[in-house]
């Protein structure tokens, strides 16, 4: 009986997740996917209709902007018992796009990369010591609990930034109660600012991570508020 009951609510989850995904290509993904992956095409450093990631990327003259997905893993993975920390984040298939982006697309000079929660606000051993408790394990589908991926990104990041002189990059995200400014500082390879945008019409809440750390050796970062509330609106 309880294997029959496991495999009607994954078979439920699995509808859902469908309905969910159809509802947001008609109103969202058709935006920058007309063809809804009726072409067969899927445009540079972008998600194939075929399958259910939503991350895309696009070009602005010389300033590149990444969309990343968070969502994908946790709606069509399903966890099996296993803690979010312990699951990818990001599916290789994004991950492949995103190194397509640094390595084959030339030309830019910024590139933005969004996601919908903070790369960077708590440190990795905060992050993950908060998941695991049962009133914080929302926090295990977030970047600094996913030390290893993170790591991976910003290095990725600044590798590319480094290749130039004029490079940029900078990471923007909201999703949180609170506005942030951050700057990420490599060794050897400069600076990366990181904007989270708070709420506009909702009341915001304290930031309680502590204001500076480490993701190794190499990286460390500075937290601070912005003062103003134009000051949280301004991303350039």
């Amino acid at each position: 009986g309880g294997s029959g009951s496991g495999g009607s609510v994954n078979a439920n989850r699995a509808r859902l997740c469908g309905m969910v995904e159809q509802v947001y290509r008609e109103y969202q993904r058709q935006l920058w996917d007309p063809a809804l992956g009726g072409d067969g095409q899927a445009p540079v450093g972008c998600s194939k209709a075929s399958g259910h990631g939503e991350w895309h990327f696009h070009r602005f003259g010389t300033v590149g902007v990444m969309m990343m997905d968070l969502k994908e893993q946790r709606m069509w993975e399903p966890s099996g018992g296993v803690p979010a920390v312990e699951q990818p984040i990001v599916s290789s298939e994004q991950w492949a796009c995103l190194n397509e982006i640094l390595t084959k697309v030339s030309g830019l000079d910024h590139l933005v990369v969004c996601s919908e929660y903070p790369f960077v606000d708590d440190s990795i051993e905060d992050a993950q010591y908060k998941a695991a408790l049962p009133s914080h394990e929302h926090l295990g589908h977030r970047w600094p609990a996913h030390g290893a991926e993170l790591r991976k990104l910003t290095h990725a990041l600044f590798a590319w930034r480094a290749k130039s002189p004029d490079r940029q990059v900078s990471l923007v995200a909201g999703g949180v109660g609170y506005a942030l400014n951050s700057t990420l500082t490599h060794i050897t390879r400069g600076h990366i600012k990181q904007v989270v945008s708070g709420p506009l019409t909702d009341s915001s809440d304290r930031f309680w991570s502590e204001g500076k750390g480490d993701l190794d050796n190499d990286i460390v970062y500075d937290h601070a508020a912005p003062s103003t509330l134009v000051e949280t609106q301004n991303l350039s």
